[in-house]
C-alpha cells in the first residue's frame, strides 16, 4: 500500500492555489487527503485527492479549535497516515497539536509569513508563541523562503537543524509554461478593461486588498501627480478593507484611470496585459505573485522585506523599496514608465531567473524526495 499523507489548510482556496499541483505529482507515490473546512471551492481540488470537512475557523475560537483538534487527532489515528502537512498559521496550529495528539510520525509545517510580525506588546508575543509552539510538536518545518527562514531562527521561533527550504524557495513554484508573456491575450485583455491605447501602461497588484499588502501605499502613490496620464493601475483580488467604494476619494481625477477585478483564477491574463507589477507589502513570506509577473515577463517594483527580498533580484528582474514610502513607490514608477527599454529588460531577466529557480515541476520534485528521506528517517 501507498503512504497515507494528509495535507491540512483552513481553506479549499489554500489547496488550489498551492497544493494541487504537488498533488497531482505526488500521488503516484501516495494516498492523499486534503482536509479543510468545505466553503463550496473545494470541487476545485485536484480530483487526485481524497477530501475531508473539517471545520478550522480562520480566527481564534477556543471552543471551536478545540472541537477541530479533537476531530483531526481521531481522524488522523483512524486513517493511519505516515505523514501530516499543514499549510497556513490557523491550519498549523490545529495540526501540531492534532498530529502530536494521534502520534502521526512525520509531522510537517510549511511556515509562509507571519501575522505577528506586524503587531506589537502582549499580542505579538502571544501569536509568536503560538509559532514556536507549532514549530515544537511538528517533527520538521518547510519555510517558503530563505530569508524569512533566518528570520524565524532568528527570532527563536525555529531550529536550524529542524527547518529547511527547498531549493530557492516558493510552496509551489511556477508553471512558465502557464505564466508567459502571450501577445494575443494582452490585446485581448486590455480591450476587456476598457484600454484600447496601446501606448498606454498598466502598473498591476495582484492580491488581497488590506492594508498589509500595502494597497494604502499603492493607491496614494497613484494619485500623485508623478504618474503620467496615460499609466493606468489595475487591482486584481477580493476588496477586504472597503477600499472600491472609496477610489474617487482616495483617487480624485486619476480614477478614470483605475480597473479593478474582484476574482480571477486566472491571474496570468492579467499579468499579459501589463507592463509593471506593484507588491508594496507590509510582510510575506515569500511572494508567489512575484515570481508568476516575473514570468510573464514583468519588471517588479517590490517591498524591501523578507520573504520578498529572495523573489526579485535587486536591479536586474525589479527594484526593492521602502513599502511605507508613498513618494518612493511613485518616483520608481515613473522611472519605469519612462524607461520602456529598461522594463523590457529587467522583464526578460526575470523570466530567466524565475525557469531557472523556481520552475514549479523541479518543487514538486523537491517535495518528493523531501518526504523519502523522512520515511527512510522513520
Amino acid at each position: 500500500m501507498k503512504p497515507g499523507l494528509c495535507f491540512v489548510v483552513s481553506v479549499p482556496m489554500t489547496a488550489v492555489a498551492f497544493l494541487n499541483g504537488h498533488i497531482d505529482y505526488l500521488s503516484s507515490d501516495y494516498e492523499i487527503t486534503v482536509v479543510c473546512n468545505f466553503d463550496g471551492t473545494e470541487k476545485d481540488i485536484s480530483k487526485n485527492a481524497q477530501l475531508k470537512n473539517i471545520r478550522i475557523a480562520r480566527k481564534i475560537s477556543p471552543i471551536s479549535d478545540l472541537r477541530a483538534v479533537y476531530s483531526l487527532a481521531r481522524f488522523l489515528k483512524k486513517g493511519n497516515f505516515q505523514i501530516v502537512h499543514s499549510v497556513t498559521p490557523k491550519a498549523g496550529l490545529i495540526t501540531a497539536m492534532a498530529g502530536w495528539l494521534a502520534k502521526t510520525p512525520i509531522r510537517i509545517h510549511w511556515f509562509t509569513g507571519q501575522v505577528w510580525v506586524l503587531k506589537s506588546g502582549v499580542q505579538r508575543r502571544a501569536l509568536k508563541n503560538l509559532d514556536r509552539l507549532v514549530a515544537k510538536l511538528n517533527t520538521s518545518v518547510l519555510v517558503d523562503s530563505p530569508s524569512q527562514r533566518d528570520f524565524l531562527i532568528e527570532q527563536g521561533v525555529i531550529s536550524p537543524t529542524k527547518s529547511q527550504v527547498l531549493g530557492s524557495g516558493s510552496i509551489a513554484g511556477v508553471d512558465t509554461e502557464r505564466f508567459r508573456p502571450n501577445p494575443e491575450v494582452r490585446v485581448v485583455t486590455r480591450a476587456e478593461l476598457g484600454i484600447e491605447d496601446p501606448n498606454a501602461t498598466i502598473i498591476l497588484f495582484v492580491g488581497r486588498l488590506n492594508h498589509d499588502k500595502g494597497v494604502d501605499t499603492l493607491l496614494q502613490a497613484f494619485s500623485s501627480q508623478t504618474i503620467q496620464q496615460n499609466s493606468y493601475l489595475l487591482l486584481v483580488g477580493p476588496d477586504e478593507e472597503n477600499y472600491i467604494p472609496r477610489i474617487p476619494e482616495l483617487l480624485g481625477e486619476r480614477q478614470e484611470y483605475f480597473r479593478y477585478v474582484p476574482f480571477t483564477a486566472d491571474p496570468e491574463k492579467y499579468m499579459a496585459a501589463s507592463d509593471i507589477f506593484c507588491l508594496p507589502s507590509l510582510r510575506e513570506g515569500f511572494g508567489l505573485s512575484v515570481i508568476e509577473a516575473s514570468a510573464c515577463g514583468l519588471p517588479v517594483i517590490a517591498a524591501n522585506i523578507y520573504g520578498v527580498q529572495d523573489a526579485v533580484r535587486e536591479a536586474e528582474t525589479g527594484v526593492l523599496i521602502d513599502a511605507t514610502s508613498a513618494t518612493q513607490l511613485a518616483s520608481t514608477i515613473r522611472v519605469f514608465v519612462d524607461n520602456p527599454t529598461g522594463r523590457a529588460s529587467m522583464g526578460l531577466a526575470g523570466r530567466i531567473y524565475v525557469q531557472r529557480c523556481f520552475e514549479s515541476t523541479e518543487v514538486q520534485r523537491l517535495l518528493r524526495d523531501y518526504y523519502s528521506e523522512l520515511l527512510i528517517g522513520t
